[in-house]
């Protein structure tokens, strides 16, 4: 469920409540793979906003593959 409500948010990032992008973006990471996770890192490197930065960044520490945490 969390993977399709993803896919969603990469449309519309900006739309999604502050309190629920932490758990959306982490729970994505964790169950999705490479793309899920380079379209957050870009966003990171996108953003502006350090509250936007620092909920996207405890998104990409949810991943489990160790491949993606050695970007």
């Amino acid at each position: 469920m969390f993977i399709t409500v993803f896919l969603g948010v990469r449309r519309h990032f900006s739309i999604v409540p502050v309190n629920q992008k932490s758990t959306i973006t982490c729970t994505a990471i964790a169950n999705g793979g490479n793309a899920e996770w380079d379209f957050a890192f870009q966003r990171y490197l996108d953003s502006n906003v350090a509250a936007e930065s620092s909920k996207l960044l405890f998104g990409l520490s949810c991943s489990t593959d160790p491949v993606v945490l050695q970007k």
